[in-house]
């Protein structure tokens, strides 16, 4: 059976999106982030030290990271036409905006996230980073 663990505004959308488009059932395990500090509440990072999702979990298998949770999909239980045949041109860009989003834009996001909390903790201090 497979189970996705959903944190809230995370990338596990992508996930619970590819699960319904390929029609694969599901148990889906909804996770909040804490109040605080906006972090995977406590019993998620019992499932994953670092409190990151996706988590999928597949019989015994449990994965990590978006990328490799479409991977492991895909090639498990079949593309269903939702991916390029390999060696094409078509499958490169496939590739390309895949990984696009872990490899460059969620580092630019990461880092403004990470500043913008840090800039309310300790206010002013962004401006020493700019000198």
């Amino acid at each position: 059976m497979i189970t996705l663990y959903h944190l809230e505004n995370s990338r596990s959308i992508r996930i619970l999106w590819l699960l319904e488009e390929m029609g694969l059932e599901y148990e889906l395990l909804h996770f909040q982030r804490e109040q605080e500090n906006s972090m995977a509440e406590a019993r998620f990072k019992q499932l994953h030290v670092l409190g990151k999702a996706p988590l999928l979990s597949d019989g015994e298998r449990m994965i990590a990271e978006s990328g490799a949770i479409i991977e492991y999909l895909l090639d498990t239980y079949g593309d269903r036409g939702l991916r390029p045949e390999a060696g094409t041109d078509a499958r490169i860009g496939y590739n390309y905006w895949l990984h696009a989003a872990e490899g460059s834009i969620m580092n630019v996001n990461t880092m403004e996230l990470l500043l913008n909390r840090f800039d309310q903790r300790a206010p002013g201090c962004l401006s020493l980073l700019s000198v």
